[in-house]
């Protein structure tokens, strides 16, 4: 299967809609130039860089993470923990769409395959590594404040996301970051009884049509009450016993390469629009 791959996309990570290998949809793309901006807030650390990422997938925010490191004249390492194997609750399953894709990418190793292909081409500034298997296993054998950043894209089920937090405030240094993808609003902006009965879904649509990850929604708020968010992508900073928002609009970012070549100019057209970027 590695072989397949490495033929359908010899000189270039390779991401097919058909095994859901990338989130669809601007915000998803314009979080990538957000991850980039939170690199470039830790890139003075004396050290190299170590960044943890709870879920990897096909690698698509992984090699931004490392062209990050990369293009901000870094060394450092990403470790990459994910299962590669099914998570999804048997009702989302059942539902089909993405969830029945992504259920069946697991097969084979099909979505594991991917990943080892996509990793050949990170930023070579950026040392990739990687555990196969799930958070709550893996977490105890990582020490405390080891991290710069700390990345959480894993399960987004309520008691999943909030392991994750509570294991990345141990591991993240102090003045690291812990970031994650998919709050598409916060607690205080939408029902919340609406989100407390949806945690056991992966993503929901409340009576007002608004759709939301339940169970990031109420972990984060939770942990954190009302964090920096940044279309969707939300990071905190760690300041001894205390985590404070992040502004990202004065860091360097950049739109990483190996988004695809319609992403990168609607990236380009939004960051244009916004007046955020110089």
């Amino acid at each position: 299967m590695r072989e397949i791959f490495r033929r359908l996309s010899p000189a270039a990570p390779y991401f097919p809609d058909q095994l859901v290998s990338i989130q669809s949809g601007p915000d998803s793309m314009i979080r990538h130039v957000w991850q980039t901006a939170a690199v470039c807030l830790v890139k003075d650390t004396p050290r190299p860089l170590r960044i943890l990422e709870i879920g990897s997938w096909a690698g698509h925010s992984t090699l931004t993470w490392a062209e990050a490191i990369g293009k901000f004249e870094r060394k450092g390492s990403i470790l990459c923990v994910d299962p590669w194997g099914r998570y999804l609750a048997a009702g989302d399953v059942k539902g089909g769409g993405a969830y029945q894709a992504m259920d069946a990418a697991t097969d084979l190793d099909l979505i594991y395959t991917l990943f080892l292909h996509n990793i050949g081409f990170a930023d070579p500034a950026a040392r990739v590594d990687h555990i196969r298997g799930r958070f709550d296993d893996v977490a105890p054998y990582l020490g405390d404040g080891q991290f710069d950043i700390v990345y959480i894209d894993g399960s987004h089920y309520y008691a999943d996301v909030v392991h994750d937090i509570a294991q990345a405030r141990r591991l993240v240094r102090d003045g690291g970051l812990i970031c994650g993808d998919d709050l598409e609003h916060q607690l205080a902006d939408v029902d919340p009884d609406f989100v407390k009965a949806n945690i056991a879904k992966d993503y929901a649509r409340d009576p007002k049509g608004r759709g939301m990850h339940p169970g990031v929604t109420l972990a984060v708020a939770e942990a954190f009450g009302r964090v920096a968010d940044y279309s969707g992508f939300w990071i905190m900073r760690r300041e001894g016993e205390r985590f404070a928002e992040v502004g990202l609009h004065q860091a360097q970012v950049f739109i990483p390469n190996h988004l695809r070549d319609e992403d990168k100019h609607a990236v380009y057209a939004w960051m244009k629009q916004s007046g955020l970027f110089g």
